[in-house]
């Protein structure tokens, strides 16, 4: 185990044999600081997006639900160490089984950042863990999207990152399910290459208008670009 620095009196435990956060969480909390109320993060993993966005003004409780139960108990060390307790909570279940845990309705703003693989595809893992993180053996995008609809109250965000080429199965099931997407960001490595990530924030009841911001390029000459830098800024991780 190791215990990795955030920001100034914020850290995160994590191992090695388990999926580790990366940029796509980072780039997600950010594109979720304007949530507010009653959040739940689906799939925490670690529960980086839950220690990140710990400080927003607008959150009053953030929640976590997680299906491996090694990584939950890495992220409840995090939460209790760093004196999180009274604003972020964990929650060990099976989101195709969302019903268990939450009561209709009963969230004012999702956040997830889910497998991208569909089973048998990507690359694959040695170990059932980091399996689990990035292909849909445990949860599947439409089993997701429908547990956002019933997680959501009306005219509530649900904001995700995923990646481009299933960007039009994503947008066809939260239509399907009730949630119109709002906004559109692509995410590219850098200028000349295609984007890699998508983040979209969808809104549960919402109107047919969806506005796409500026590109994301996340690396120039071989470093982080300036728009990252400002990120990780703004999070205050630098």
């Amino acid at each position: 185990m190791k215990k990795d620095k955030l920001r100034d009196n914020l850290f995160i435990y994590q191992r090695e044999d388990l999926f580790r956060y990366g940029i796509d969480a980072v780039l997600l909390a950010h594109f979720s600081m304007g949530l507010k109320g009653k959040v739940l993060d689906l799939g925490t993993g670690s529960g980086i997006i839950p220690l990140l966005l710990s400080t927003s003004p607008g959150i009053e409780q953030i929640t976590g639900l997680e299906y491996q139960k090694e990584a939950l108990e890495l992220a409840k060390k995090s939460v209790v160490d760093n004196g999180l307790t009274d604003r972020v909570t964990l929650v060990h279940g099976d989101l195709m089984k969302i019903e268990e845990y939450f009561e209709k309705e009963s969230f004012t703003g999702l956040v997830s950042n889910p497998p991208y693989f569909e089973k048998g595809h990507g690359l694959s893992c040695q170990d059932l863990p980091r399996e689990i993180s990035r292909s849909e053996k445990v949860m599947d995008l439409e089993g997701l999207i429908r547990a956002s609809s019933y997680l959501l109250r009306p005219k509530s965000p649900i904001n995700l990152i995923y990646r481009p080429r299933r960007l039009a199965q994503l947008i066809s099931l939260l239509t399907n399910y009730g949630l119109e997407p709002k906004t559109l960001r692509m995410v590219h490595p850098r200028r000349g290459k295609e984007a890699n990530l998508v983040l979209l924030e969808a809104i549960k009841g919402g109107g047919r208008q969806l506005r796409i911001l500026d590109p994301l390029f996340v690396y120039e000459e071989g470093d982080y670009s300036k728009e990252t830098l400002k990120i990780y800024e703004e999070l205050r991780m630098l």
